[in-house]
């Protein structure tokens, strides 16, 4: 009996790339997440600096460095707030990728599945026509020795 070959063999190869693809999607997105994240405590962290270096340090405040000051701490907030937009938008597309993963991993299982029961089969199979094969050489045999049914020997 020939040896056993999956017929979807190509289409499951295929898969199998396509979940590598999204896999590395995966850890793009996911690194991408974390940049931003980092990024957005790094903002937040220069915003406690900012306010805690924007206290006055007795009788004398300079309106043209208490401005500035302001000035900065508006910045270093509207840049925080349009990272946290960045960073939910980044979190939305890992989740997107994640369940592309997902997706593609069941279809490439779906088909592992299938390869496996086909290679059972095979086997049964196999194993089924050598056993006809090894009862039909004992048959053979059993009459060139000729023995009748009753297992004595003829006559």
């Amino acid at each position: 009996m020939r040896a056993f070959r999956f017929s979807l063999q190509r289409v499951l190869d295929v898969r199998g790339l396509i979940e590598e693809q999204r896999r590395q999607a995966v850890f793009r997105a996911q690194a991408e997440v974390t940049a931003c994240a980092q990024e957005l405590e790094a903002i937040k962290a220069a915003r406690r600096t900012a306010a805690a270096q924007g206290r006055p340090d007795g009788d004398s405040v300079d309106p043209g460095l208490q401005a500035l000051g302001w000035q900065h701490r508006a910045v270093l907030y509207q840049r925080a707030t349009a990272l946290q937009a960045e960073l939910a938008r980044r979190q939305a597309a890992l989740e997107e990728a994640r369940s592309h993963l997902v997706a593609a991993v069941k279809e490439r299982r779906v088909l592992e599945r299938l390869k496996e029961r086909r290679r059972l089969a095979h086997a049964r199979e196999a194993a089924r026509r050598e056993q006809v094969l090894s009862d039909d050489l004992a048959s053979q045999r059993a009459a060139r020795t000729g023995r009748r049914d009753d297992g004595r020997q003829r006559g």
